[in-house]
């Protein structure tokens, strides 16, 4: 389990947030091409648009990223497994 002091000192390394970013392109790319209907699709689907034009802020993914993966070292399946868990949340899906 990682404190806070390594959750905020993963999420600042650029190489961390390199990967972050490369996470979130194939994500972005893979819920942009969901067919309908997913619950919530279209802000899903506009957060994916958003994220392949470059309009989000990297450091905010990357913090919600390295707290969601709670880990000083997470693997490339860690960080695609974050992204997942907190897209929802990023696109501003409300659930039930």
């Amino acid at each position: 389990m990682a404190t806070w002091t390594e959750i905020s000192t993963l999420a600042n390394l650029t190489s961390f947030q390199d990967r972050v970013r490369a996470a979130m392109a194939k994500a972005a790319i893979d819920i942009v091409g969901e067919v309908q209907p997913v619950t919530e699709s279209t802000k899903r689907q506009a957060l994916g648009l958003k994220i392949l034009q470059g309009g989000y802020n990297l450091l905010t993914w990357s913090y919600a990223v390295a707290a969601q993966a709670n880990n000083t070292a997470p693997n490339e399946q860690a960080i695609t497994d974050a992204i997942t868990a907190i897209w929802n949340d990023m696109a501003g899906v409300v659930t039930a």
